[in-house]
């Protein structure tokens, strides 16, 4: 059977297959066992024996064939009837999903990502406590010093027009103003629509403005306006003159839903050329536009753009002052030629027109006017056939069918043909039109398939059905085929009650935002109402804000459990959509704050006082809170000169300079049970439920079903949510006030886990509620248990790790992966309020560096263990160290096994030796940091390789020289733009942030005054070297040390209860509190008043080193334990189809598939290599040799993405660069590795172009070198790909290849198969003790030897016999040697003269041995052995007494690793292979190639275990005795001399 007419067998029973579900039902036939036959349950009766003869048998029958299954019924789709058509039935009407107008809404994103930048805002201060620092200082004066706050360098403002040509782009504008909303490029997104007489409105039917209100003064707001152009304002001029005017002022173009073909037919016609502005930002009037073709016309240039990634990319790099660009771009006059569109063509024959449309329409629009033809001309039926037949086509071809004039409106979104237009279409098929027919049927009706029960558009249709409400008449023919599973999410059958969901509804799917954009820079969003559920498809919301101005407030009635998630989902929406200077909360409740679990972390929290018991007294002063707040709010809006919070919210909205005032919502829970317990507190609250809305104040009472609110207060609320609801125990029923009433909905949930890490995110922004005063009340009676005024009972039950977002469902990865100056936020505890008390001093940014802990140890300690939790889950160990040394108990207690500890040690004052290590230790590292350049550098100096553009750096130094790393600020300073490049500026070496903890026991001690200076030292230093002090001690005593500290310890915790005079020195009040049986521990920093908190709780034990083990999955992600060959094995599998996507991602760009895979193949076999060896796998540059082409492109792009997969190379992005421009870039030599760091975590790809004489040579030297130096950056690359004639490579810049790995798939003539010549290369090595013969090595056979053994007299002869043998076996056109002697003395030097006489290259530095490994790689490639060159043996003896090179070694390994694999032979002569040392990676590889090892003095250890020794041969060699052995096979040797 073929697959036709398999695919038409299975078109007969339901939807045809399309090609991947064939192929899915093919592979799974090929791997389904058919079943055996089971035998019958019920044994045979035999039947009963007779005396007859039985017949012979004859041939069995066959058994009756089944009878087929009968094909599931296919329902017909039709359109809406005619009216006054003839009746045939009854139909239903359903909603049918569509399909989008916006082809690639991702690809519109991500063109516009090059105007996501920020810039000082001009509206928004922030403090700057440096510079205010200073001031006060020098000046005395306690005033701030403001700098601008970063924002966003763009708004938005996307015009819609509302013309009557523009009802069809309805759909278009709704996808693209959602788009452009959740692209996160603009400070705002604000969407307009431009009427007829071009005024503007905020919606279509809202009061017309003038456009003058979509400018803004700053200049810096862009203006997109989505129009066809076409509509009568467009001609008459007034449509025109609304688009100047904000030409005149920004950045303006027109989104063009037309095809590019059709603009010359509109008002707005274009013209193509290049286009640049002088600046970022610059409106149009200073455009500088050049036609491809004649000169520009008189008017205001705006470009016009296809609704098409690629145009709106162009835009994007117009608007960011990149190169000329090119545009299609409209002068627009000051006034209109007052032309009419043509109308001869309607007068053309039909014939006439269908020809010249499909001459000069594009093949896609061709197409889908064929396609219409035998289908429904239906507005959505038209797009589901161009996106499910047409693939990426976009809206300017279905507007070349519309406005083809064969086709007229009908009434809504329908259309139909003009007479004699579908047959002449019908004339055009290639095939019969019953086929073509089928064909999009099939198409139309898999897509409809495939989107039903989707959120898609839909639109409204009709279904057959018996007595259905709807007439069905004879000319609605169907447009698709329904299955029955298809219909049942189209049609629900009414008799059946809708079953509850499997999966309740969630806050988080219903916000349709992903999830970290929810507290991102859309924060606070647009007031709206906040979804609580969904009815159907409808979502239920409530507006808690905005509500019935009369009755503000609400209820929640319910069991605990159904409450407390309903109250978590309204509490996370409103801090979703409201930031903290909106929207305030207080938290009320006498059962420990259950309801509000994961709720008192939000940043919105300005009170919690969640006690145990009703009778508290916090809860009978809250009423007294409450109205102080009150008068407080009505003061303010009394200076304001408004009467109301909602008018003091419109004044901020206009533009007056007000402080903040957000609405206060405060949530009673348990309010019936708890006002039944306090009823003196009912009038108090009834009257500000009266009073408090006008100052913003809003209740919400939750209380069980079986003890409501009171009336007195449930009588103020406008709306009510209660449960269960009469339809169902999971729904729930809401009632708002004159608005709505629904009975029942699906309530929406969020977890708890959820709402940490959304709180988590939030608390990273800087907003935070004002705590709100709570009074003080009597003192407690004596027989009374006291209780803090307000605590925060839920708050408490969140450790210092979920606090932080170190949880087991916590993101600090994504804290780490934030730039080392964005400020963090690390919380320790919890204020009065029940609010997180943040430790900002700690933030490197807040200038104040250095801190002191007093009190008891296990106070102290618990302190510190949560500064440090904190720190951690906030800074990557490249951002932060900590350095933790304990004169008695360690500062944590129990040590914590983090990947940031640089050092740890405790009990130092008992060890002498100890503490001088501790001393030299910090030394040495403030030596380090001082060595280098300043710490404080406000950015690092990391610019990425691929927006690397100097002009746009210096615009930014000119408007925040803080934008900038320090380190350009003087280059900049003497730059002018686009002057020829001479040097870069140094980028600085920025090393991670140092805490230093020091707990001092009980105080400084007397006996070791060294460790009182040390410490001074270190702190009068560190804030410039980027190092932080902390202080642990039980006391401070009025001692000279301690005066000459407090002054520089910035910030000051007392941990516990403190005498009054060490409070008074600690903190400068005597008299602070501290309750009997609470932790209360006070802060202060920057002079304030101290700040009472409780330290979080610690986290368990189990939880702590689950959070060590998470922290350091990251540090371990390349090694090679955690890669493995079957990682590479699944890269292989995936070859192909990776190709293939970079095939499609290159728009059709050609490349040889084939080369591309087998250069992939060849280096993955490397990697393979590699891990089966036992080495970790690490980055190794790489050589193509052969002229750039377009297939090393892809290889290196493709390459990089499997690095960065493998968690080697992060992101391993592609950047290309000829090489020349790297050159035209060098500066100082010593700048070479901060020239490579620009492109850290890439794939740099240097083209090796030809440039003229001299540069060209002193380019390439540079470059070896500059690569050369590029490799001691590690696993953080760039990993380089050098590509060019493999000759030239090889000549001038042979230290580069000798460290890469050649590709040979891009040779441009394959290498002819490598033959390794005999030239009788044998060596005596001695003899064999038994028999007396000698013991021959060949390397012929075997190209290396390794030698184990202490360095003794006859180990040193062995050597020195080898390098005489050689050198004596021919000449140096022959033979080449180089030796490395790490133990040469100076009576072996007369030794080293006679090698070198004879040609042989000696040398005892591992530096000058790296440099004849250069040479040998260097004859190796201009002449190799196996084409006649000399042989190259490399003779290599390291001594145990040589450490100090152990350095040195370890750089050489590397060469020698890349020279095993080629024809070189190596003597390797060591002291002990199982012991640690550089050569480790080339003894590994020496077995895996099965090489021979020469054992001498001993046999055992790590040499029997890697050469597969017996038990029998382990024991010790005496005399001149060794044993040479091989893989499974060994031999003995007396050593009685080498080749005698």
């Amino acid at each position: 059977m073929t697959i036709n007419r398999l695919r038409d067998v299975l078109s007969a029973i339901g939807p045809p297959p399309d090609a991947r579900e064939l192929s899915e039902m093919l592979w799974l036939a090929c791997h389904i066992s058919p079943s055996g036959e089971r035998p019958p349950a019920v044994p045979p009766v035999p039947p009963p024996a007779v005396d007859e003869p039985v017949d012979a048998p004859g041939p069995l029958k066959p058994p009756e064939p089944a009878a087929p299954r009968p094909p599931e019924p296919l329902t017909e789709l039709h359109p809406r009837p005619d009216p006054g058509a003839e009746p045939v039935g009854r139909a239903s009407e359903v909603l049918v999903p569509t399909a989008p107008m916006l082809a690639d809404p991702l690809g519109v994103q991500r063109a516009l990502r090059p105007l996501k930048r920020r810039v000082p805002s001009r509206h928004r201060a922030e403090l700057d406590e440096d510079a205010t620092a200073a001031r006060i200082a020098d000046t005395r004066l306690w005033a701030p010093v403001l700098v601008p706050s970063p924002e966003r360098w763009l708004g938005l403002s996307l015009v819609v027009d509302t013309g009557p040509t523009m009802r069809l782009w309805r759909p278009l504008a709704r996808e693209l103003a959602e788009t452009l909303l959740r692209q996160g490029a603009f400070q705002d997104v604000h969407l307009s629509y431009l009427g007829e007489k071009g005024h503007v409105a905020s919606t279509p039917d809202a009061p017309p403005q003038d456009p003058g209100t979509l400018l803004d003064a700053s200049g810096r707001r862009a203006v997109l306006v989505l129009s066809d152009c076409s509509g009568p304002h467009w001609w008459n001029g007034r449509a025109v003159r609304a688009v100047r005017r904000w030409a005149q002022a920004g950045p303006t173009a027109i989104v063009q839903p037309l095809a590019e073909r059709l603009w010359r037919r509109t008002a707005a016609p274009t013209s193509p050329g290049l286009a640049a502005l002088p600046r970022p930002g610059a409106p149009n009037t200073d455009l500088r536009f050049a036609p491809y073709d004649g000169a520009a016309g008189p008017g205001v240039p705006v470009p016009v753009l296809e609704i098409a990634p690629r145009w709106f990319g162009a835009w994007a790099r117009l608007v960011s002052g990149s190169d000329p660009q090119p545009a299609a771009v409209a002068m627009l006059p000051d006034r209109p030629s007052g032309a009419a569109p043509v109308r001869r063509e309607r007068e053309l024959p039909i014939a006439e027109r269908v020809r010249r449309f499909l001459a000069t329409a594009s093949p896609d629009a061709a197409e889908l006017a064929a396609h219409v033809a035998v289908s429904v001309p239906s507005l959505p039926v038209m797009r589901l056939i161009q996106h499910r037949i047409l693939g990426g086509s976009g809206p300017g071809q279905l507007a070349e069918v519309l406005l083809s004039g064969l086709l007229r409106p009908a009434g809504g979104v329908r259309y139909e043909f003009v007479p004699g237009a579908r047959e002449a279409l019908l004339d055009t098929l290639p095939r019969p039109e019953a086929l073509h027919t089928r064909h999009v049927l099939e198409a139309v009706s898999a897509e409809i398939e495939r989107r039903a029960g989707t959120s898609a558009e839909t639109f409204r249709a009709l279904l057959p059905a018996d007595g259905g409400p709807v007439v069905l008449t004879a000319e609605t023919d169907h447009f698709a085929l329904l299955t029955p599973q298809a219909r049942s999410h189209l049609v629900p059958d009414p008799m059946t009650p809708l079953p509850s969901p499997a999966r309740p509804p969630t806050l988080l799917d219903l916000a349709d935002v992903p999830l970290f954009e929810l507290a991102g820079d859309g924060w606070p969003r647009h007031p709206r109402p906040t979804v609580i559920g969904v009815d159907g498809e409808d979502p239920v919301s409530v507006d808690v804000l905005h509500g019935e101005p009369a009755l503000p407030h609400g209820l929640i009635n319910g069991p605990r459990a159904v409450r407390g998630a309903l109250l978590r989902t309204l509490v996370m929406g409103l801090a979703l959509d409201h930031s903290p200077s909106t929207l305030n909360f207080v938290f009320v409740g006498y059962n420990g704050g259950a309801s509000f679990t994961e709720l008192g972390q939000l940043p919105h929290v300005a009170a919690s006082a969640t006690t145990e018991r009703t009778d508290s007294p916090p809860l009978g002063r809250l009423p007294e809170a409450l109205e102080a707040e009150r008068e407080r709010r009505e003061s303010i809006l009394q200076n304001a000169g408004v009467t109301s919070w909602d008018e003091y919210q419109e004044a901020i909205a206009s533009g007056r300079p007000l402080i903040p005032l957000p609405a206060l919502v405060v949530i009673i829970d348990d309010a019936g049970p708890l006002l039944h317990a306090r009823p003196e507190l009912l009038n108090p609250l009834a009257e500000l439920c009266d009073a408090g809305p006008a100052q913003g104040l809003r209740f919400i009472f939750c209380s069980p079903n079986d003890a409501p609110t009171p009336p007195g207060l449930s009588g103020y609320a406008g709306w009510n949510v209660g449960f269960p609801s009469r339809m169902g125990d999971h729904l729930a029923f809401v009632h708002i006030f004159a608005q709505e009433a629904r009975p029942a909905f699906e309530p929406a949930r969020i977890s708890p886990d959820e709402c940490a890490l959304l709180s988590g995110m939030m608390r990273q922004r800087p907003e935070r509620a004002n705590e709100l005063t709570w009074p003080e009340g009597p003192a407690e009676p004596a027989d009374r248990e006291p209780e803090p005024p307000a605590r925060p009972g839920a708050v408490s039950k969140f450790d210092v790790l979920r606090l932080n977002g170190g949880g087991p469902s916590g993101m600090f990865s994504e804290a780490w992966a934030q730039p080392a100056d964005t400020p963090r936020d690390p919380a320790i505890g919890y204020g009065p309020g029940g609010h997180p008390l943040s430790l900002y001093p700690l933030d490197r940014s807040s200038g104040i560096p250095h801190g002191l802990v007093v009190g008891s140890p296990e106070a102290r300690q618990k302190v510190v263990r949560a500064v440090t939790l904190a720190l951690t889950a906030g800074h990557s160990p490249a951002d932060l160290q900590f350095l933790f040394a304990g004169l008695g108990q360690h500062p944590l207690g129990d040590p914590i096994d983090l990947p940031h500890v640089l050092y740890s040690e405790e009990e130092l004052l008992g060890s002498p030796e100890r503490l001088r290590r501790f001393f030299e230790f910090l030394s040495d590292e403030l030596e380090a940091r001082s060595a280098g350049p300043p710490q404080d550098v406000s950015r690092p100096w990391n610019i990425d390789a691929d927006e690397f553009n100097l002009g746009e750096m210096y615009e930014r130094f000119r408007q925040d020289p803080h934008s900038v790393s320090r380190a350009w600020w003087d280059f900049f300073e003497d730059y002018q733009p686009g002057e020829q490049l001479s040097a870069l500026p140094t980028p600085p070496e920025t090393r991670p942030r140092l805490l230093v903890v020091v707990d001092l026991s009980l105080t400084f001690p007397s006996s070791r005054r060294e460790v009182g200076e040390t410490l001074l030292s270190l702190a009068q230093r560190g804030r410039a070297l980027d190092v932080q002090l902390l202080l642990t001690s039980s006391t401070v005593e009025n001692t000279t040390i301690w005066d000459r500290f407090l002054p520089l310890l910035g910030w000051r915790i007392a941990a516990d209860h403190l005498p009054p005079d060490q409070l008074q020195r600690v903190l400068g009040q005597a008299n602070l509190q501290f309750p009997d049986g609470e932790p209360t521990a006070y802060f202060l920093a920057g002079g304030g008043s101290p700040q009472r908190f409780t330290v979080a709780p610690e986290p368990p034990r189990a939880t702590i080193a689950d959070f060590v083990r998470r922290t350091r999955a990251p540090q371990q992600g390349s090694s090679a334990d955690s890669i493995g060959v079957e990682d590479i094995g699944r890269m292989f599998a995936e070859l192909d189809a990776a190709i293939e996507n970079e095939r499609r991602m290159m728009g059709g760009e050609p490349f040889d598939g084939a080369t591309v895979q087998a250069a992939l193949q060849e280096i993955l076999w490397g990697d393979a290599d590699t891990l089966r060896s036992g080495r970790g796998l690490t980055l190794r540059n790489l050589v193509f040799p052969a002229p750039f082409r377009p297939e090393m492109i892809v290889t290196a792009r493709l390459y990089g993405k499997m690095l960065n997969e493998l968690g080697l190379l992060s992101p391993g992005t592609l950047s290309i660069r000829p090489f020349h421009e790297l050159y035209r870039l060098r500066g100082d030599p010593r700048d070479r590795p901060g020239l490579l760091s620009a492109f850290r975590g890439h794939i740099l790809l240097v083209r090796d172009e030809a440039v003229p004489t001299p540069t060209g040579e002193s380019a390439r030297l540079w470059l070896s070198d500059t690569l050369n130096s590029g490799l001691a950056q590690g696993a953080e690359g760039p990993l380089v790909i050098l590509c060019g004639e493999p000759e030239e490579l090889s000549a001038r810049l042979v230290g580069f290849v000798l460290e890469s790995r050649y590709v040979r798939a891009f040779e441009s003539v394959p290498p002819p198969p490598r033959t390794r010549p005999s030239r009788g290369r044998t060596m005596r090595l001695g003899s064999d003790p038994e028999t007396g013969e000698s013991v021959i090595l060949d390397f012929d056979v075997d190209r290396h030897l390794l030698i184990s053994g202490p360095s003794r007299p006859e180990k040193a002869a062995l050597v020195d016999g080898i390098v005489d043998k050689l050198a004596a076996s021919g000449n140096g056109q022959e033979r080449l040697i180089y030796v490395l002697d790490t133990g040469t003395s100076q009576r072996d030097r007369k030794k080293a003269r006679a090698w070198q006489r004879r040609g042989v290259r000696h040398t005892g530095s591992p530096g000058d041995f790296r440099t004849l490994l250069t040479e040998a790689s260097g004859s190796l490639r201009t002449h190799p052995p196996s084409d006649g060159g000399p042989e190259i043996h490399l003779v290599v003896a390291s001594h145990p007494d040589t450490r100090r090179n152990h350095d040195s070694l370890a750089q050489v390994v590397p060469h020698l690793g890349a020279l095993l694999d080629e024809d070189v032979h190596l003597v390797l002569a060591l002291n002990d292979l199982g012991a640690p040392g550089p050569f480790r990676p080339v003894i590994a590889r020496l077995r895996q190639l099965d090489s021979p090892v020469l054992l001498t003095h001993y046999v055992g250890g790590a040499e029997a275990s890697l050469w597969d020794l017996p038990v029998s041969s382990v024991g010790p060699l005496f005399g001149d005795h060794a044993l040479l052995a091989r893989p499974g096979r060994q031999r003995r040797v007396r050593l009685d001399g080498v080749g005698r």
